[in-house]
């Protein structure tokens, strides 16, 4: 069973980024290989929907931080086997034949280009098995007895299919070449996938100790849990810590605060942590105890589509319909919704954000998170529904200028600033001065 998401889940979120511009998944792409790269890409693109195999990939992320591991293998000698074991041509093999020593001492110091690489690739491919070798005797004792087990005797068994020369005579580089290019082509590319792995595990640990990512906790729960503490957004530097939590008695957060309060990149440190924490990376929070969810979709960067005539609301109406249809299929889902209904009228708003968040919250197998500034709504579902969670982003006041915590409180917010901005932006002010010209 896959994880349900989508590409304007990704992008609310920020996961893939764009060109020059920040992402996730650019605080983890600082591994040494292509390979390792390709593999970290894929990762990405497939949040797992198993509470096993993500307990199983945290717990060998988290070998790999207590070991603190520097890459082992010269990447180098991984980019030549790499494109040595692609070259499945036969007529390209080294061949042994008889030479008069002179031939012999030419074609053995003065090869032509094609077989200079190719030799050297024989030679990396057994610099690689020494170095793995050694890297693999060093983490034994604890290896076997970890998480990482089953991937570290696969390593010992495919490293034996690499002999261990120290030096090499032309007969045995042409029984290398077929050796290792045909009778052994596919377990070495096995090894070389395993190599790119360990290159991953440990870019990972690495920029959680950096970064002070914490590996989540994952529970095999019928009920839905979420409980964080010291979230933060990770591509925010200081950014401000808050905790959140959600279950089945209380799985609604309906979060309230005026704009620029912090609602919008909140509900995104949330998603960020929901969505890393399903494919088993390390989360930007001291905690997090979660239960696996089948998709999270999200609702905060919504556009117009002019091209086919979608208003913004139309944009919203279609997308929450998306949403509802996953959950009308049983999916348990992750569902965060910013300023709900923002693209029609305020009376409209308050009516249809009531209906949507009061239908939401007898789902008790999923969790939402739905913010608004229509503090009205709030205020007129706080009675009724004792599974909704009400907090807000408040605003305090110094020297008449709104000032700004970012740090989640219960209730529902009372603050109105958004005359006082429009005050302090001067905006009359200029508008009057131009009436007063006419």
């Amino acid at each position: 069973m896959s994880f349900i998401i989508d590409k304007q889940t990704l992008n609310d979120l920020e996961i893939p980024g764009k060109k020059g511009k920040r992402a996730v998944q650019s605080l983890f792409n600082f591994t040494k290989t292509k390979g390792g790269a390709e593999q970290l890409d894929e990762l990405f693109q497939y949040p797992l929907a198993s509470a096993k195999a993500i307990k199983k990939r945290v717990e060998v992320f988290e070998f790999f931080h207590e070991l603190q591991l520097e890459f082992p293998i010269s990447v180098i000698n991984l980019d030549l086997a790499d494109q040595y074991l692609q070259d499945t041509d036969e007529r390209s093999l080294l061949v042994y034949k008889k030479r008069s020593p002179a031939q012999f001492l030419k074609e053995f110091i003065q090869p032509n280009s094609q077989t200079q690489l190719q030799i050297a690739a024989i030679k990396a491919v057994i610099s690689i098995g020494k170095e793995l070798e050694a890297f693999l005797d060093k983490i034994g004792s604890k290896a076997k007895v970890s998480p990482y087990q089953d991937t570290y005797a696969e390593l010992k068994a495919v490293r034996e299919v690499i002999p261990g020369y120290e030096t090499i005579n032309w007969r045995q580089l042409t029984d290398l070449d077929r050796y290792f290019r045909f009778e052994k082509r596919e377990k070495l590319k096995r090894l070389l996938y395993l190599i790119y792995s360990l290159d991953v595990n440990i870019t990972v640990a690495e920029v959680a100790k950096a970064n002070g990512l914490t590996f989540p906790k994952v529970q095999d729960s019928p009920e839905p849990i979420l409980e964080i503490t010291g979230l933060r957004h990770p591509l925010l530097p200081g950014a401000v810590p808050n905790d959140i939590a959600a279950t089945a008695g209380k799985n609604l957060i309906f979060l309230t605060g005026v704009n620029m309060a912090g609602k919008s990149t909140f509900m995104k440190s949330f998603g960020i942590a929901v969505f890393l924490a399903h494919i088993g990376f390390p989360v930007p929070a001291l905690r997090m105890t979660f239960s696996v969810f089948d998709g999270l979709l999200t609702t905060i960067n919504l556009s117009d589509n002019l091209s086919i005539g979608h208003s913004h609301f139309y944009a919203e109406v279609v997308r929450i319909r998306k949403m509802a249809e996953y959950l009308q299929k049983g999916k348990r889902m992750v569902l965060i919704v910013d300023e709900l209904f923002r693209g029609t009228n305020v009376k409209d708003a308050f009516d249809a954000t009531v209906a949507i968040t009061s239908a939401l919250s007898k789902k008790n197998d999923s969790i939402f998170m739905i913010s608004t500034h229509i503090i009205e709504a709030g205020e007129k579902l706080r009675p009724l529904y004792p599974s909704i969670s009400f907090i807000c982003l408040s605003t305090s006041m110094k020297d008449g200028k709104p000032f700004y915590n970012y740090k989640i409180q219960k209730g529902i917010t009372e603050d109105r600033h958004g005359m006082l901005i429009v005050q302090n932006e001067g905006i009359l002010d200029i508008l009057n001065q131009n009436q007063d010209k006419i």
